[in-house]
């Protein structure tokens, strides 16, 4: 395994914990966004009825 991939897989890593991290510090507001979306959408859904 040469250094160079092994230092991507490392760098993947690091962003995927960023991610997560973000994910769990903004969950609240994720699911109130989802939920507004998912609102909007059957809105969307009922207009062109």
């Amino acid at each position: 395994m040469d250094p160079m991939r092994r230092n991507g897989s490392i760098i993947i890593a690091q962003l995927f914990h960023v991610c997560f991290s973000f994910f769990f510090k903004y969950k609240i507001y994720i699911y109130i966004f989802l939920i507004f979306f998912s609102f909007l959408l059957k809105s969307i859904q009922l207009f062109d009825k």
